[in-house]
Formats: C-alpha cells, sequence, structure tokens
C-alpha cells in the first residue's frame, strides 16, 4: 500500500468551553504539523466586552490575521484572566504565528484554569506531537477522551497516535469500541482499515475501507485505500473497478 493512500486527510476540532464561537486546528495526514482551520459561530447578542474581543479573535483566525486575534484573545484575558477558552484561542493563535513556546504555555494556561476542559488537551497534544513526543501526546489525548467522550476528532487522533507509536493491537481495540458508539464514522472504519492492513489482516482491511466508501460515497482516500488493498490482495479488476 502506497504511503499517500493510508494517510487520508483528518480534520480535527477544538470547541469552545462556554459555547462561544468555535476555534479548530487541522491536521493533514497521519500527524503531520498542526495548522489553524478557520470556523467561527454567530457572535451572542450584547457581548460583554471580553465576549466581544473574544468574538472578534475568532473571526480574526477566519481572515487568518493571526497577530490580530492573538491581541484581541489578550484583551479578553486583560478583562478576564480566567477565560480557558480564550487561553485556547490565543493557544491557536501563537502556534499560528511560529511562537511555539507562547502556544503551548497558553494551552497549559488553559488546562491550568479549566481542568476539565478537553479541548486544550487536544490542542496541547498536537502541539506536542510536532516535536515528536507521542507518549506525552498519547496522554493528552486520552485526557481529552475521558473528559468528552463523545470528543470524535480527539478519538479519532487517539487511534493515530497508537498507529504511530507502532501499538497497531491497541488502536484496533480503539477504533472497535469507537465504533460500537458510532458505527456511522465513515473516518473510524478508513483508519480501522489502515491498522488491519498493517497487520496484513487483508479480508478485514478490504471490508472497513469498504464500509467507510459505502458510508461516504465522497471520501476519496478510502476509495485509494479501498484499491490499493484490493490489489495487494491479488484482486486487481476489482481494484482497476475502483
Amino acid at each position: 500500500m502506497s504511503e499517500s493512500a493510508i494517510r487520508p486527510h483528518v480534520r480535527l476540532i477544538a470547541s469552545s468551553s462556554r459555547g462561544h464561537p468555535v476555534v479548530s486546528l487541522l491536521a493533514v495526514c497521519l500527524l503531520a504539523s498542526a495548522l489553524v482551520c478557520l470556523h467561527a459561530g454567530a457572535v451572542p447578542p450584547s457581548p460583554t466586552p471580553d465576549d466581544k474581543y473574544y468574538s472578534q479573535g475568532v473571526q480574526s483566525l477566519n481572515k487568518e490575521q493571526w497577530k490580530a486575534a492573538a491581541s484581541q484573545f489578550e484583551e479578553a484575558l486583560k478583562l478576564d484572566p480566567r477565560r480557558a477558552d480564550a487561553q485556547n484561542g490565543l493557544g491557536v493563535a501563537l502556534g499560528k504565528m511560529g511562537d511555539r513556546k507562547g502556544s503551548l504555555a497558553a494551552f497549559r494556561r488553559a488546562i491550568e484554569i479549566d481542568s476539565s476542559y478537553a479541548e486544550p488537551h487536544y490542542n496541547l497534544g498536537l502541539s506536542l506531537q510536532e516535536s515528536g513526543d507521542l507518549e506525552q501526546t498519547l496522554s493528552e489525548l486520552s485526557i481529552a477522551v475521558k473528559l468528552k467522550p463523545d470528543y470524535e476528532a480527539a478519538r479519532l487522533a487517539l487511534g493515530l497516535v497508537l498507529q504511530e507509536l507502532g501499538e497497531t493491537d491497541k488502536a484496533i481495540e480503539h477504533y472497535q469500541a469507537v465504533l460500537k458508539q458510532d458505527p456511522r464514522s465513515a473516518e473510524t472504519h478508513n483508519w480501522l482499515g489502515v491498522a488491519y492492513a498493517q497487520k496484513n489482516d487483508l479480508l478485514d482491511s478490504i471490508a472497513e475501507f469498504q464500509q467507510a466508501v459505502d458510508l461516504n460515497p465522497g471520501y476519496v482516500s478510502a476509495y485509494n485505500n479501498l484499491a490499493s488493498t484490493l490489489a495487494r490482495a491479488g484482486r486487481f479488476e476489482e481494484a482497476v473497478g475502483r
């Protein structure tokens, strides 16, 4: 199976702890460098000053105005230093600006303020991955999933880290557990297929990739994975038909 075939794009999202607009990260391919993605919800009516600055910060992220976003999150924090979501947003903005130390500090501060806030654990894990600290990444993602069991992005990322660490059996068990809760997750079926392929269990791998494309006919990476695995299994006519 080719490298490109088993590394589809994965979207990993971090949301606000207070119901405010969403701040997101995008991981391109398996544990690639974290990038800011652009998501914002509706600005609440008659916002308080700190809500105003927070909302402006998210809007600046949407416009790829990273410096402005960082400044606006900092203004929100001047008014309310214990806003975990503003610290989380600041961490995203600083990370995009290349300030790795500041980004890590902001995520850790968000966790210090609100240890039950799953998203900074998730973001911190992705940030630590950049330095190759996969064990700590695994720890932070595990905390995020424990705090928020339905956090699909964190659940998927946790499985990817297990695969990166070579813990394929654990990754398979993890994906199977996720699918018991959400059997219609095409991404999880796809990555379970990748894990099976890593163990050379081609029949189960093909079945999972097929399930992924059945659930999401537009899932190009799952189609590529299915075709590659069919070819690997010697089922060339079926592979060509993909």
